[in-house]
């Protein structure tokens, strides 16, 4: 049995940039459980404050049960800057770690140049797990099972070398921690621009749907217009 206390704290990561300040900790350690008596302080800019604990039993899956929750946080990954809240809970259920709750995304922002041809199905093999099949899995990893609901207060503005538009976004995020999946949808502002092999186009409709519980599998539906030669096109694309 023990304790460990923290007051005033700091702790710093990298990649993605991650900063904790002024840190009030106390966990403490009961034979085989840990309970975490209070854990609040900054994080990126907002607060954090985590609750509960886990117990572990001999010969036994680790059990935890651990309440998180964040505001105002900064998050900068990638070509994504937001600013969101995340009000989280993990349990573990017999052989299955729950990771269930909610993330919202305020003053999202993606920056980027990005090729239709290679950089956009990298991205999906990537995130789907493709790359993941041979890759040496950790045994507490794989018993991770996402449940988390990730939609936007205000449109995310996508400013790139192929769009210039807001979109709202209600999704989930379901899956493994190594074959993550996602449902929902993505829905496109009218009035974006989209710039595709030098024309550009004015978008009048898109809806990217995600129906997969298994993989991302984006669906699109999009219709957009353009002028060339005098004459007015629209384009459709339907489909995965």
């Amino acid at each position: 049995s023990g304790f460990f206390a923290l007051n005033n704290g700091l702790a710093s990561f990298r990649d993605p940039r991650i900063d904790f300040s002024n840190l009030d900790v106390r966990v403490n350690l009961e034979g085989r459980s840990l309970s975490v008596e209070r854990f609040r302080g900054a994080l990126n800019g907002g607060t954090i404050e985590i609750g509960g604990g886990m117990a572990f039993e001999q010969n036994k899956p680790l059990i935890p049960n651990i309440t998180i929750t964040a505001k105002n946080v900064f998050v900068d990954v990638g070509d994504l800057q937001t600013v969101s809240d995340h009000d989280l809970r993990i349990v573990g259920e017999e052989e299955r770690i729950f990771v269930r709750g909610q993330s919202k995304l305020r003053n999202a922002l993606l920056r980027g140049r990005y090729n239709l041809e290679t950089d956009i199905p990298r991205m999906l093999a990537t995130q789907s797990g493709v790359d993941r099949i041979t890759e040496s899995r950790s045994e507490l990893l794989e018993r991770i099972r996402f449940g988390i609901d990730i939609d936007t207060t205000d449109p995310i503005l996508i400013d790139t070398n192929v769009a210039e538009l807001p979109a709202g976004m209600d999704l989930r995020l379901v899956g493994s921690y190594y074959q993550p999946a996602l449902t929902g949808q993505i829905q496109v502002q009218p009035a974006g621009r989209l710039h595709l092999r030098g024309q550009e186009y004015i978008v009048e409709r898109g809806i990217v749907s995600f129906v997969s519980e298994s993989r991302i599998e984006p669906v699109i539906n999009l219709q957009a217009r353009t002028e060339a030669a005098g004459y007015d096109i629209t384009m459709r694309a339907n489909g995965p």
